[in-house]
């Protein structure tokens, strides 16, 4: 398997989101959207890797999680998620998201690493809500 992460311009992301990953054939890509640090380019990309690769060992398919993710952010206009939960600031932070558990323990996994690394958690997230 091969990896590719590249940080790029937000306004390059597939849709409105600050971390996506997809697969072609044996590679997977990532591709986070560019920040102020290189430090919390490196964590964000860590939470979408550590997502990606549980989402996978579990078998949840990444075109579900798309299919998720769109219809998650179309509702946003609604205020409310086609299960009917208030809309949370990120679609895999609903419960209902087939990919819940793998999100929060990615994001685990990313508080974890800003901690080692010293970075403010909370100017990192007032950052990545800022895009």
């Amino acid at each position: 398997m091969t990896i590719s992460w590249l940080v790029i311009p937000h306004a390059d992301q597939r849709y409105e989101t600050c971390g996506d990953y997809w697969e072609d054939g044996s590679t997977a890509y990532f591709r986070t959207s560019k920040l102020s640090d290189p430090k919390h380019d490196w964590i964000l990309f860590l939470h979408e890797f550590v997502e990606y690769f549980l989402c996978k060992f579990a078998g949840i398919a990444i075109k579900d999680i798309d299919d998720w993710d769109t219809a998650y952010e179309a509702a946003r206009a609604v205020g409310y998620a086609n299960c009917g939960c208030e809309i949370q600031d990120e679609p895999g932070m609903d419960r209902h998201a087939l990919y819940y558990w793998h999100h929060r323990m990615a994001d685990l996994v990313e508080r974890a690493a800003a901690f080692a690394l010293g970075v403010d958690w909370i100017a990192y997230s007032r950052e990545i809500e800022a895009l």
